[in-house]
């Protein structure tokens, strides 16, 4: 399965159009999907809307969004969060929430109606802060490596699922790998460096910060980035 990569500018996208609809889905308007994988029960895609104001109760699954354009007003009780372009959050299964914006909205979101929507829930969005502290972190194995060992540290920011979910920031010094195959998929969106991504029998896929990216499941992937690289990483096992 290919890449799904969300370069910039947006009107340079190439992505597939998924026709199953997300059911009993109360931010359906201007979503479109790209990909829905029942196996791992997940759902990718981009959604534009121009207005909104509309109240969100008990929210039926997990949600990571990513704001590429305009402003996002979030309120429940005891708190409320302004979003603004860049900015990734998690709306969490059963959150109750006032959901606003005037002007276009744009956004990238992964929607989980599946398992990884199962277990305890906060009761406010998680915001995911890219300068999150960071602890060191396992460095690609060495038997997959083609140059030599990075630095890495990472994050989880929010999990559900019994583990099955995990979103979080990682960042590690330039490295190149072979090609590897993992049995989850991840969403990955760079704050800062570049990377090469090569699936074989496709055109390489150049990401840089500002950018998204999605690897599916049992994707076999080679890995090159010259630079230090910072990412949020939302992986779904």
């Amino acid at each position: 399965m290919p890449l799904l990569h969300y370069c910039q500018p947006p009107n340079d996208r190439q992505l597939p159009r998924a026709l199953q609809p997300l059911h009993s889905d109360p931010l359906a308007a201007g979503r479109e999907l790209h990909l829905h994988d029942d196996r791992l029960g997940y759902v990718m895609g981009s959604a534009t809307s121009h207005f909104a104001d509309c109240q969100l109760n008990d929210f039926p699954w997990v949600e990571v969004s990513i704001l590429e354009a305009g402003e996002l007003q979030l309120e429940w009780a005891g708190g409320a969060l302004q979003l603004k372009a860049g900015d990734a959050f998690v709306l969490p299964r059963g959150l109750s929430c006032r959901w606003r914006h005037s002007g276009e909205l744009r956004r990238l979101f992964m929607a989980f109606p599946g398992r990884a929507s199962e277990g305890a829930m906060p009761q406010a969005p998680v915001l995911l802060d890219p300068s999150a502290p960071r602890e060191p972190s396992p460095p690609p194995a060495a038997s997959v490596l083609l140059s030599p060992k990075p630095t890495a540290t990472g994050c989880d920011l929010f999990e559900s699922g019994c583990g099955a979910l995990r979103v979080g920031m990682w960042e590690c010094t330039g490295y190149v790998r072979k090609a590897v195959t993992n049995p989850h998929c991840e969403l990955m969106l760079l704050y800062a460096g570049s990377v090469t991504l090569a699936v074989e029998g496709e055109a390489p896929c150049s990401v840089r910060a500002g950018e998204a990216v999605l690897v599916p499941a049992a994707t076999p992937m080679a890995w090159d980035s010259r630079e230090t690289v910072r990412k949020l990483y939302c992986i779904l096992r």
